[in-house]
């Protein structure tokens, strides 16, 4: 199986900084010893030039920050589905930024998960509680409310096209991130979940990366747990150096 590794550049980086990055990237990536999917998420503006940064490259591939769930119409400022590169293979959707900054709602993330993962792409649903909760029980039930609201509507089959990031907001740029334990005790539960949705065949098959303040330094950690099968780097990735470390970690894994 192989080993995700993930780079979320939020608004970052200008056209030229971006060609740059990808292409420096594909040079020192041209053998890894592992299995090992990297996806790079620029800024929507910032898509084609980094799909022709990396084109050329085996290993890394190109996912978007965020889609309409429309195929075309008066949306001023969206980018539908069919705008986005060939390239193209992934989705973020319901980024915990996405959710407090420009107010998505449950079901406008239904939405966007329902038509990205009927469009053959991957979503990558983020998912995660607001606060520090002490028992996991109050964090599960934030966490089962999300899963259950954005993956209603969908058809069996479906987790193929799905992945899940368990994002708690406390630990987004906080330098606080969760430890692996609790990261691999909510994997755990979103895999079980997901597994006992009535229209899901061998939802535990579904992968779950961790993002929240996660470093060269920490990704170890997080790729030792059991059920967490990779990461979603924010602030680190965008260094990259120290992204090129991440992923020489996770060689070791």
């Amino acid at each position: 199986m192989a080993i995700y590794i993930y780079a979320n550049w939020k608004m970052n980086f200008t056209q030229d900084e971006a060609y740059r990055f990808g292409s420096t990237l594909t040079e020192a990536m041209e053998n890894l010893s592992k299995q090992i999917e990297i996806i790079l998420f620029p800024g929507n503006a910032l898509l084609t030039t980094v799909s022709k940064a990396i084109r050329n490259s085996k290993y890394i591939g190109l996912g978007a920050q965020n889609v309409h769930w429309k195929g075309n119409g008066s949306f001023t400022g969206e980018t539908s589905i069919s705008m986005l590169p060939d390239q193209c293979t992934h989705v973020l959707i319901g980024h915990s930024e996405r959710r407090r900054l420009f107010g998505e709602t449950e079901a406008t993330i239904n939405r966007k998960t329902v038509s990205v993962i009927e469009s053959g792409l991957k979503a990558v649903l983020c998912v995660g509680e607001g606060k520090r909760l002490p028992l996991n029980e109050c964090a599960e039930d934030v966490i089962g409310g999300q899963l259950e609201s954005a993956l209603g509507d969908l058809k069996r089959g479906f987790q193929d096209n799905l992945m899940i990031a368990y994002e708690p907001v406390w630990a987004i740029g906080s330098n606080l991130p969760a430890t692996p334990e609790i990261v691999n005790t909510r994997a755990k539960f979103i895999k079980e979940f997901i597994s006992q949705l009535d229209y899901v065949e061998n939802g535990e098959c579904t992968p779950v990366i961790y993002g929240g303040s996660v470093t060269s330094e920490n990704v170890g950690f997080y790729l030792d747990m059991e059920n967490v099968d990779g990461v979603l780097l924010g602030a680190s990735s965008l260094n990259i150096e120290s992204f090129k470390r991440a992923i020489r970690v996770a060689e070791n894994y």
